[in-house]
């Protein structure tokens, strides 16, 4: 028999010094949870159905403030409350340590090729790195600048760009939605690998209504078109912006 369970079987996941918890991501398969804490060098990976966790601990780079899984759950972006940032291979549990230019990482999200874009605070700049020579022809020691999203003013007025605040990318790695620190629009771009490089146009802009500002958002992973963008607004209002192009 399957019934279901009351809200006093919720699973209660604590491990002392763990906290507070500052971000939580589910593998793709959603076979194992990681969590992350400001104040712990330990990235937790949680077997949840066993109620245990395995501790990732590296010493240098201060607490994990959030992880992000690739789309195949091969690898893990982890980003500290420092400059340093690390790529984790799932397969073996070991690390690539990295480290930004000035400032910590803020925002980082994978695409397809394993490729995975982010962006440091206060800077209006979208690197990335990639492992299959997609943006040079061979894995390389240093991130590449793909995209420029300095301050601009619109023909209407408004301005857009700036430093980065959160940044998410479809699974198919054909958008890219941005959050800016300083303006109220989400910029949405379209991406396309060719060859060598990773090519990134602009597509369009989100707008809330009134004075709302956007505070988070995510692309659907299982849209049956292109591609549909939540953004949740500073009012509570919760907005579905499709994007799709007909033939």
């Amino acid at each position: 028999m399957f019934t279901k369970p009351s809200s006093s079987n919720a699973v209660v996941l604590k491990r002392s010094g763990h906290s507070p918890v500052t971000d939580v991501s589910w593998s793709p398969n959603g076979d194992l949870l990681v969590s992350c804490c400001g104040a712990d060098t330990s990235m937790l990976v949680w077997d949840v159905a066993m109620e245990t966790a395995v501790p990732l601990r590296r010493v240098a780079g201060g607490g994990i403030v959030f992880a992000r899984w690739s789309l195949d759950a091969s690898k893990i972006f982890a980003a500290t409350s420092s400059i340093i940032f690390r790529v984790w291979d799932t397969q073996t549990w070991t690390p690539e340590r990295w480290c930004a230019r000035g400032c910590r990482v803020v925002a980082a999200c994978w695409g397809p090729n394993d490729v995975v874009l982010f962006a440091a605070k206060g800077e209006p700049m979208v690197y990335a790195l990639s492992n299959t020579g997609l943006l040079n022809g061979a894995k390389t020691s240093k991130a590449q600048p793909v995209l420029d999203v300095t301050k601009v003013e619109l023909p209407s007025g408004d301005s857009v760009g700036g430093p980065i605040l959160d940044m998410c990318w479809d699974k198919n790695g054909r958008y890219l939605a941005i959050l800016f620190e300083e303006s109220y629009l989400v910029a949405v771009f379209c991406t396309t690998p060719l060859l060598m490089q990773l090519k990134i146009t602009p597509c369009c802009f989100v707008c809330g209504i009134e004075d709302e500002l956007p505070t988070a958002m995510a692309f659907q992973n299982n849209f049956a078109e292109d591609a549909c963008l939540t953004i949740a607004w500073s009012s509570g209002r919760l907005q579905h912006f499709p994007i799709v192009y007909g033939m």
